[in-house]
């Protein structure tokens, strides 16, 4: 499709009839238009063609700004996801983009893990889309319930507060919007056309394929449905990277606070299941946390590499030691030969084993630099959002936590992480960081190895990779300033209260 056709339809009503009545009035007095002061511009001339090729070649220049001023945010050819929040929950207003490396700062309660888990919850339905058009076999009016149910599960109506709410999100060609009607207790999904279509046909295809393999293959249903299924569900894969192309996320993980309930619970957590306790995100964290901690403890207890990578480093250094098993027991094996339980951690080692475990999982093995995994030849987008990295460590722990994750922002080794966090300090090591890599970048001799013995090389972040927000009595702001720097007037205001206490109990030190 045409760029002009499918971008901003305002500014073709703006600008196209005022390039007709400019190429009218050269058609009629020529000489006024070609004097005119103010247009101070040539004849246009007679020629009809020629005003026609002018009204097109303007209409397509006013299509080209709308895409600018009201598209997809892109980076490097990649739009990124965003989402636009207006009123729901204690969020006033709030538009947020996310980059390679996504920052969100605000105290509690302030609606951060609100912005992430909708951020999450809208991706879902693509990252799920295999699953739900072909294994849940969902028409697209059973996929519009299934949402507005799953939406009132995630988010409970009690905390929507009173006003009628709209969320909007983007991600490439995909768009959702969920509004609250009027002030009651139900939602509206709506979908852009695009994607109706898209599903349509998608389910559409799928229930035709079964009626014809259930014509051929009825005799061998067991072994036939696994097979036909399973080529289903890659086929659906197929045909939505076709679509999104590289805008589409296949993988996600959410590291929700408090994971340290998780190292201690183990095989426990069944019994949270149906519970009603745990949150649905919490939850499939603790399904996904007990899975990866049976094939990276139990399975493959010498996974851990050498110390120099990034997965020793996060072992080593910030969690204390390596994993093993014993006797069917799960231990911390410190550098002093020291095996200590899982249950008898520091709170620090507790809230970080689920978070350690998790990226050592996600860490491709053996490739230095890549995009991301690869499935099938194609290099598979995911997204893992972190709360509270620092949670529960010691500062010179949490600066080395944000180097590795600086890291994998640096390697690509995520193409997106989004952190939440109540930490300053956070934000200041993520700052030099970000310095560090425009240093490096700004070419000068000797400039690159004088900047690694400050920061390792490993960590140094892009500023165009990076998108930073406060939230402030209920608005998202943008805390990035022109520099590409996390602005420093925020992280003092952060400081500054305890600053000038301190400078107060000086002055009456001084005084006396």
């Amino acid at each position: 499709m045409r760029p002009w056709r499918r971008t901003s339809r305002n500014f073709q009503r703006l600008v196209a009839p005022y390039a007709c009545r400019r190429w009218l009035a050269s058609r009629r007095y020529p000489q006024r238009f070609a004097t005119d002061p103010v247009c101070r511009v040539k004849p246009i001339g007679t020629d009809a063609l020629a005003g026609r090729r002018l009204v097109k070649k303007l209409a397509v220049l006013a299509s080209l700004l709308g895409t600018i001023l009201a598209g997809p945010i892109r980076i490097r050819g990649i739009r990124m996801q965003k989402i636009i929040v207006k009123d729901f929950s204690c969020i006033k207003s709030a538009t947020l983009a996310v980059a390679p490396l996504t920052l969100v700062i605000g105290p509690q309660a302030s609606g951060k893990s609100v912005l992430s888990k909708l951020i999450y919850f809208c991706t879902n339905i693509i990252s799920d889309y295999d699953r739900l058009v072909i294994e849940d076999n969902l028409s697209f009016e059973a996929l519009e319930r299934r949402i507005g149910s799953q939406f009132i599960e995630w988010f409970p109506i009690s905390a929507w507060g009173s006003k009628r709410f709209s969320i909007n999100f983007q991600l490439g060609e995909f768009e959702l919007n969920i509004t609250r009607i009027g002030k009651s207790e139900r939602v509206r999904i709506k979908f852009c056309e695009q994607f109706v279509s898209f599903y349509k046909n998608s389910h559409d295809q799928f229930l035709a394929a079964i009626k014809k393999a259930e014509v051929k293959a009825a005799a061998k249903a067991d072994l036939y449905d696994f097979e036909l299924m399973w080529r289903l569900r890659q086929s659906a894969t197929l045909n939505l990277r076709k679509w999104l192309g590289r805008d589409l996320v296949e993988n996600q993980l959410f590291v929700p606070a408090g994971r340290s309930f998780f190292t201690s619970v183990g095989k426990a957590l069944v019994a949270f299941e149906h519970s009603g306790i745990l949150d649905p995100v919490t939850l499939e964290f603790g399904r996904r946390f007990s899975a990866i901690r049976e094939r990276y403890i139990r399975r493959m207890p010498g996974v851990d590499v050498s110390q120099s990578s990034l997965a020793g480093i996060l072992f080593s250094e910030i969690l204390g030691g390596h994993l093993k098993t014993e006797g069917g027991k799960e231990y911390v094996q410190t550098a002093d030969g020291r095996l200590i339980p899982f249950s008898a951690l520091s709170s620090g080692q507790q809230e970080l084993l689920p978070l350690a475990v998790a990226i050592r999982a996600m860490l491709p093995s053996g490739v230095p630099r890549q995009t991301g995994a690869v499935s099938g030849g194609v290099a598979v987008r995911r997204t893992i959002y972190i709360e509270e990295p620092e949670a529960h460590l010691f500062p010179r722990a949490q600066n080395k936590l944000v180097e590795i994750l600086a890291a994998l922002v640096a390697r690509r080794r995520f193409n997106n992480l989004l952190l939440t966090t109540h930490s300053p300090y956070v934000l200041a090591k993520f700052n030099n960081l970000i310095k560090a890599g425009s240093l490096a970048r700004s070419n000068k001799t000797g400039s690159n190895a004088a900047v690694a013995k400050i920061v390792p090389e490993t960590s140094w972040v892009p500023s165009k990779s990076v998108n930073a927000y406060a939230i402030i009595d209920g608005h998202l702001t943008d805390i990035m300033d022109e520099s590409g720097l996390i602005a420093a007037d925020y992280l003092d205001d952060v400081s500054g209260d305890i600053a000038r206490e301190f400078s107060q109990l000086l002055s009456i030190e001084v005084a006396r």
